[in-house]
């Protein structure tokens, strides 16, 4: 993964302070706060987070955001309160994505992961049944390849939902999976 840098600035202990990150989630980071190095590992396990301590005694942590397919920013946490740092360029700065782009691109892979489910749920479905054998969750693929390409059309639309509405759609959606799970079971294969 390419090194990709981040500034910004936090707050500590009620000063603003300048903070500048150089890495990526799974390579070396490096952070500088008002120029000063207080970080600067390769993690030997990756992980989400980092901790850091911007002065002797204050906690910190560096999250890192996926917001694309290739985009990454970085978040950093210090007392409850969070900063997300621009990316920059070699031009100048990027604006961070935000909140509502994020919630967007995680619900967009949701919706991906689905569709994957349902391709290789059939593929193994269609050996299967080659063999005098079937899957007895065969029920499910149609209505994850729709659920996952109606999601990942429209990311927003899901979005835009009410919790009420999504609850609702999430019941009537495993419903429908039962029922073709049913058909399927009473029509295709025999008894």
């Amino acid at each position: 993964m390419l090194k990709k840098n981040y500034a910004g600035s936090i707050l500590v202990n009620g000063s603003e302070r300048k903070i500048e990150v150089s890495g990526n989630p799974v390579g070396r980071t490096t952070i500088q706060l008002d120029g000063i190095t207080v970080y600067d590992k390769t993690p030997f396990v990756h992980k989400e987070t980092i901790e850091f301590q911007p002065i002797p005694g204050k906690k910190a942590v560096l999250r890192w955001q996926q917001v694309s397919v290739t985009g990454v920013e970085c978040d950093v946490t210090v007392d409850g309160k969070t900063s997300t740092l621009s990316g920059l360029t070699r031009d100048g700065v990027l604006k961070p994505v935000g909140q509502e782009k994020r919630r967007e691109f995680e619900v967009w892979m949701a919706g991906a992961a689905l569709i994957v489910f349902g391709i290789v749920s059939l593929v193994m479905n269609y050996y299967d049944l080659k063999t005098g054998h079937y899957w007895t969750t065969l029920g499910s693929e149609p209505i994850a390849l729709v659920a996952g390409a109606t999601v990942c059309i429209r990311p927003s639309a899901y979005q835009g939902l009410s919790q009420t509405t999504q609850k609702i759609l999430i019941v009537l959606g495993v419903g429908a999976m039962f029922l073709f799970h049913e058909l399927f079971l009473s029509l295709w294969v025999p008894r």
